[in-house]
């Protein structure tokens, strides 16, 4: 890159993710108190998941933590606050979870993936141009925050394709991204120790290759293969490091159970519970996983990772859409969560998760876009109401998801599997202060049933564009929908530069061994389906 776009260092130097400030960001400053007004306070969803609402409400907050909720007449009169932010033309509700994403800022489309089924789309991601890591998630964050996301789980590859980073530096990279953009992060560490272009049987596939390919195949997977040693050491560093940091939460993150040996998933287990950490991964993402599951061990994945102990209250499971009715039972047993990605599903021909049964159960489930979100822009709250509308399920009295099971599953379920739970997701005392302020304007206009619910209102018919100001711990990060952190010109002129660089021998080799394998790919899954009998 040239000197007209700088750099961070990517040496850790002082307190983890602070780094000399280059013009993309703003640092913080002190806190102000405040009062955060609205028309409508959307306070949360309690367990009966009726939406609890006041009317002409405030929230007074001091340091980021909420000291008071109620009235707005009577928060005014009882507390003194710099400033009081929000009107009679605004919504108030806790900040919104995104409980699965990768922090790509620049789409998979415009990165030249276009959409697909998984098993063919998954391997074209070898072509992706090389992009400075942090430019990436810091767009991401920006238009995370831009829909009024205040908190992300960030499930991070466990190898670097496209970056001339190592691994270790491109995860602090990333970090540093997000303590730059002010958002909080639960952010899961990837480690894979099976590397495969198919699933059953990987060997067989790469036989079947002419011989020269199969060595150029051969010779890439070994090449990304990272040391499990290394990986848990770093896992420990940044547990070490974010530990006291009030916005962080480092968890585990196998990338995806097909992926993962039971000896690997039991180190991670028994790391998680010695240090308490949460473990975030997918499962059954597709119906070829769930035919491989059935293949390998005579039984689903749920069941066997079951048996093998790996289930638990910090577990979460992005995806999850093949799981049978027995693996529903045995995930509220658990107490596992499951974040639902419903654009991805779809964009990816997945399929559509069986979500009413999981909440019947009483399984804790959490909402993500997966960076393929419906728009493709990230645009959570447009994803929400893509969720609501695909399980409204024909037929009179048959379950659909109420307004209150929306709001938890982008707050106080996606709160939980990021392990924040007990300080977000809510606007009651004692928590922290991460809310968001939505106009009203353009949804209510020009007439609202004085009888019709508010929060029905808002899941139909509110878009990111609607997010007016956004705080995080007591800091407003997006204010009158403006960046108050992040200089976003800056952040797209860096990614620009970033992706301008020309290519070397290694990125062409791998974009023309991606090409190469491609037709073998589609042919190896072709029929697949139809011919083991796996249809859901």
């Amino acid at each position: 890159m040239s000197d007209s776009v700088p750099r961070f260092d990517i040496r850790i130097q002082g307190t983890p993710g602070k780094t000399p400030n280059k013009g993309y960001i703003s640092r913080e400053k002190s806190v102000p108190s405040s009062i955060i007004r609205g028309k409508y306070l959307l306070c949360k969803a309690n367990d009966r998941d009726v939406v609890e609402l006041i009317e002409d409400g405030a929230v007074l907050q001091r340091n980021g933590e909420i000291i008071d909720v109620g009235k707005y007449s009577s928060v005014a009169s009882e507390h003194a606050a710099d400033e009081v932010i929000g009107s009679d033309r605004h919504i108030v509700l806790p900040g919104l979870v995104n409980a699965h994403q990768h922090g790509k800022g620049v789409s998979f489309v415009l990165m030249g993936t276009v959409d697909d089924g998984f098993e063919f789309w998954e391997p074209r991601l070898m072509k992706r141009r090389p992009v400075d890591p942090y430019f990436d998630t810091m767009y991401c964050i920006a238009r995370s925050i831009e829909s009024g996301v205040t908190t992300v789980m960030h499930s991070h590859p466990p190898r670097s394709r496209q970056s001339d980073q190592t691994y270790e530096e491109e995860v602090m990279s990333t970090l540093r991204a997000y303590a730059d953009g002010g958002i909080r992060v639960a952010f899961a560490l990837g480690i894979r120790d099976k590397y495969s272009f198919v699933y059953p049987d990987n060997q067989e596939f790469l036989d079947s290759l002419p011989s020269p390919l199969a060595d150029r195949s051969r010779g890439y997977l070994a090449g990304i293969m990272p040391s499990e040693d290394d990986y848990f050491a770093l896992f420990e560093k940044l547990h070490r490091e974010y530990e006291a940091d009030p916005k962080v939460s480092i968890l585990h993150g196998p990338s995806a159970l097909h992926w993962c040996s039971d000896k690997l998933l039991a180190r991670v287990k028994q790391s998680a519970d010695e240090h308490r950490a949460g473990i975030h991964t997918h499962m059954l993402e597709t119906p070829y996983q769930k035919l491989y599951g059935l293949t390998k061990f005579g039984k689903t994945f749920p069941q066997h990772l079951s048996e093998i102990g790996f289930f638990g209250p910090r577990v979460s499971l992005a995806h999850c859409g093949w799981v049978t009715e027995d693996d529903i039972e045995l995930l509220a047993r658990s107490g596992a969560s499951v974040c639902h990605n419903p654009s991805s599903n779809l964009r990816l021909k997945n399929g559509i998760a069986p979500i009413n049964r999981m909440l019947e159960r009483g399984v804790n489930v959490a909402l993500g876009t997966d960076n393929l979100a419906l728009n493709d822009d990230d645009d959570i709250i447009q994803d929400l109401r893509l969720c609501a509308n695909l399980h409204r399920i024909s037929g009179m009295g048959r379950p659909s998801p109420t307004s209150g099971q929306l709001l938890k599953m982008v707050t106080t379920n996606g709160a939980k599997t990021t392990l924040f739970g007990n300080e977000i997701g809510a606007l009651e005392k004692g928590k922290r202060a991460d809310i968001i302020l939505i106009d009203l304007q353009n949804i209510l206009e020009p007439y609202c049933d004085a009888g019709t619910s508010i929060a029905d209102v808002l899941w139909t018919r509110a878009k990111s564009t609607d997010v007016d100001t956004v705080m995080i711990n007591g800091e407003i990060v997006f204010r009158e929908r403006k960046h108050t952190r992040i200089n976003k010109e800056k952040i797209v002129a860096g990614l620009r530069e970033s992706l301008a660089r020309g290519l070397n021998k290694g990125d062409l080799e791998r974009m023309k061994l991606t090409d190469e394998l491609s037709p073998y790919i589609r042919k190896y899954w072709q029929g697949r389906l139809d011919k083991e009998g796996a249809r859901f």
